[in-house]
């Protein structure tokens, strides 16, 4: 008959496997699980107090004295920030973000890290990171460059907060700098006189970086009529491509926009013609443009505008004091006087410019652009909206000197026989100027009627015949009720 073999008590059990070999301890968790251990040692009493060391954090947890989570938390923020960095990119990788900017912001955060001497993320500090902010703009470093580290460290360490990997957020109360208080690249927008130039300067030029002049054209024009990234553009298939219909436009999918939203952007026609001939003899999957790498594209596009100022120059090449002008003009300058260049991106800047120089309204351009805010959308292209502020403020002095009124309520006076700019704005319904056309028919209107108590009569009201005239429908009974409490 087998014994059976009771529960431990608590107290735990040490025995040997073998003689002359080390004590080994048994004892049940807080969890209620057996635990074994090998106290490597050959002194009964050490291996005693080892397993007695055990039995009292078994105690401890039971009470609720060591909070098991906050200890996984310390154990967690102990380990290399390298290990982390793997489930970090792991997370990243599951949120779908681009392979360049799960590459960018791995590289910022070692840089950091390399840096401020953070080993582990228990040793990572707002006051270490501010001294590295500080001495990265000691040492001349752009906002948007100390910017982009911040960030970085800010989403690595708030991940580590929100996974339990920290008990909190270290750099919470880190502030990163504003790139408009120290902007060091400034792009200016191709002019809309500009581009017919540069067009014609394109088609006249060779084969550059890979791209013949008809492909270089279209990609310019996408560019600037879509406002797609260059890296946006750079993933456009002929099956993206809807050129049929009234309304082309270009399809970029999900997985290549900047938000992971998939963007569809209309086109002119004569360019969907254009896009047409380019992919005529392409397969679907294949790519519209072959463009060169994202370090030559702009220098592929200042080339092209570099020919075609030269040919404006040449317009005037046989009368000296024009040239002389126009050499000092900025007009299809790479840069201008003010320090504003021209690259791949400034197509995009061009591309909300013109919409703002059309006064197409902005929550129009913010769709185009595909802004996450209207603030956004204003910051960048506000100037260039038309300015009504002063047509708006005009607009008002005819209210001030009486020339103007308000609707009418219909409860008192008589209204004048015009339409006001509010008639005008929000557009005045035909039974309100039925009602004005009335009430100026029937003469001067009894001035000693109240706004509480309407002196109309239900035989003035079948006179009417038309109630819906009324800016209040007359009831006997609430006007009974109104007298009742008057009296």
């Amino acid at each position: 008959m087998s014994r059976k073999r009771n529960r431990g008590n608590g107290e735990g059990s040490i025995f040997k496997r073998q003689d002359g070999g080390p004590w080994y301890v048994t004892w049940y968790g807080a969890d209620g699980k057996r635990k074994e251990r090998c106290t490597k040692t050959t002194d009964k009493g050490t291996a005693a107090l080892i397993l007695a060391d055990k039995l009292a954090d078994v105690a401890l947890r039971r009470e609720g004295v060591i909070d098991a989570r906050q200890e996984a938390v310390i154990t967690e923020a102990g380990k290399p920030i390298e290990t982390h960095l793997a489930d970090f990119q792991a997370a990243m990788d599951a949120r779908q973000a681009s392979a360049r900017h799960i590459k960018s912001t791995l590289f910022l955060i070692r840089e950091v890290c390399k840096v401020g001497a953070f080993k582990t993320p228990s040793e990572i500090s707002a006051d270490t990171m501010n001294r590295i902010i500080g001495d990265m703009k000691a040492e001349g470093k752009s906002a948007r460059t100390v910017q982009a580290r911040v960030v970085a460290m800010k989403a690595f360490t708030r991940w580590l907060a929100d996974h339990g990997k920290l008990s909190h957020d270290p750099l919470r109360s880190v502030k990163r700098p504003s790139v408009k208080a120290d902007r060091r690249k400034c792009r200016r927008m191709l002019l809309p006189a500009e581009w017919p130039y540069l067009r014609a300067a394109t088609l006249t030029a060779g084969l550059r970086d890979g791209m013949n002049p008809l492909e270089r054209v279209a990609l310019y024009a996408v560019a600037i009529q879509t406002g797609l990234r260059q890296n946006e553009l750079r993933s456009i298939t002929k099956a993206d491509l809807f050129l049929a219909g009234d309304k082309p436009y270009v399809r970029c999918r999900a997985a290549n926009t900047k938000n992971r939203q998939e963007a569809r952007q209309y086109i002119q026609a004569d360019l969907a013609a254009e896009l047409r001939a380019i992919v005529a003899n392409k397969t679907p999957a294949a790519l519209v443009f072959t463009m060169p790498d994202e370090f030559h594209v702009a220098d592929m596009l200042r080339a092209d505008l570099a020919a075609a100022r030269q040919q404006w120059l040449d317009e005037v090449k046989h009368d000296a004091e024009a040239r002389a002008k126009r050499v000092e003009s900025d007009f299809l300058a790479s840069e201008n006087h003010e320090g504003e260049i021209i690259d791949f991106h400034a197509l995009r800047h061009s591309c909300g410019s013109w919409l703002a120089l059309q006064g197409v309204h902005p929550n129009v351009i913010k769709t185009v652009m595909r802004h996450s805010t209207i603030t956004l959308t204003m910051d960048t292209y506000g100037h260039l909206l038309p300015d009504q502020h002063a047509e708006a403020v005009g607009g008002m002095s005819a209210m001030m000197t009486g020339e103007t009124a308000l609707a009418a309520t219909g409860t008192g006076g008589r209204r004048e026989n015009f339409t006001t700019a509010v008639d005008t704005a929000v557009g005045m319904p035909d039974s309100a100027k039925q009602c004005d056309e009335r009430v100026a028919d029937e003469g001067e209107a009894d001035m000693r009627q109240t706004l509480e108590i309407p002196r109309e009569t239900a035989s003035s009201q079948a006179k009417d015949g038309n109630a819906s005239c009324r800016a209040r429908t007359y009831d006997p009974l609430i006007k009974s009720q109104l007298l009742y409490q008057l009296s």
